[in-house]
């Protein structure tokens, strides 16, 4: 009965955020709701890939474990859940600055589409998306690590 609850919860968490990312009718979020989406994504991801508060903290510290499969898969889900990975699991320009654009909150727009520029093609002539997703928010990180927002 448990696993059922954890899985409803999931799926209810799924529908919220693609909801979120999908609504064209949706403003540009506000940093309380934008932070609510993140800990949305987060509950969910992190259930999905059972890794630990500190192994997903350690991603805002840098700490990127390329051995650690779990947590590229983590990587990975987050970036299913913001919408904006094509049929091909890469980064998709066209969702990414629609994303930007639409649903960031404002103060976050300008500086989020300069790191994008900078590190968009990151994730070329990778083949596996694990390691592609996850060499694009390295990048994004290493662009500048004190701005860096992750769930």
């Amino acid at each position: 009965m448990q696993h059922i609850t954890k899985l409803a919860f999931i799926i209810c968490n799924i529908f919220i955020v693609c909801e979120l990312f999908t609504s064209k009718a949706l403003a540009a979020m506000t940093m309380a709701q934008f932070e609510q989406t993140l800990k949305t994504i987060r509950a969910t991801c992190s259930t999905k890939n059972n890794l630990s508060d500190e192994l997903i903290d350690g991603l805002k510290k840098g700490k990127f474990d390329e051995s650690n499969k779990d947590l590229k898969s983590y990587v990975f889900c987050v970036a299913q859940m913001s919408g904006i990975l094509s049929k091909r699991n890469e980064v998709n320009e066209q969702k990414m600055m629609s994303q930007i654009q639409n649903l960031l909150p404002d103060k976050m727009k300008e500086h989020s589409l300069a790191v994008w520029n900078e590190c968009k093609t990151a994730q070329q002539g990778i083949p596996d998306k694990l390691d592609r997703i996850f060499k694009l928010t390295k990048c994004f990180y290493d662009v500048d690590p004190a701005q860096f927002v992750f769930p």
